[in-house]
């Protein structure tokens, strides 16, 4: 039995191994983290990802839309770079839009069914001190750990 619960452990970190799970996750154009702070913010997202089974990534940028939303760019960002995780590519992508100065969040998958548009809001709110501060990485923290107890909320 003991032998049979390793090899189950040893395919399932396998398969996030090899499943492009250690694939960056902070793409900082707007260059907001320091060096120190995007290993720290890719570790609580690898635990994100583990705790909920969904994916999590931030894009930030300071460029002109160039007739695009934020929508657009968001979502279309988070597929190109094959974000997501499971059959539906789950998963949430935080969009720190400093050309327009408003944070935007895109969903994917079952992320969507868990992050109501109640939730989406309460969820920039939780944020807009450290964003307003220009404490980008705190509000990454925050971010996650909004999403992660919407989650679990919702399971319990």
């Amino acid at each position: 039995m003991k032998k049979l619960c390793f090899l189950i452990v040893c395919v399932i970190v396998m398969s996030f191994a090899c499943s492009g799970y250690a694939q960056r996750r902070i793409t900082d154009n707007a260059g907001l983290f320091s060096e120190s702070e995007k290993p720290f913010l890719e570790e609580l997202i690898r635990r994100f990802q583990m705790d909920v089974a969904m994916d999590f990534a931030v894009l930030t940028t300071n460029e002109a839309h160039e007739g695009k939303t934020q929508t657009e760019i968001a979502d279309s960002f988070y597929d190109e770079n094959g974000y997501g995780m499971g059959k539906y590519k789950s998963g949430i992508l935080y969009y720190i839009d400093m050309y327009e100065r408003i944070p935007y969040l895109s969903t994917a998958g079952t992320m969507i069914h868990y992050m109501t548009d109640h939730r989406l809001e309460a969820a920039h709110d939780i944020c807009f001190e450290s964003l307003k501060n220009g404490e980008y990485a705190a509000a990454v923290i925050q971010m996650i750990t909004a999403v992660k107890a919407f989650i679990y909320d919702s399971l319990f």
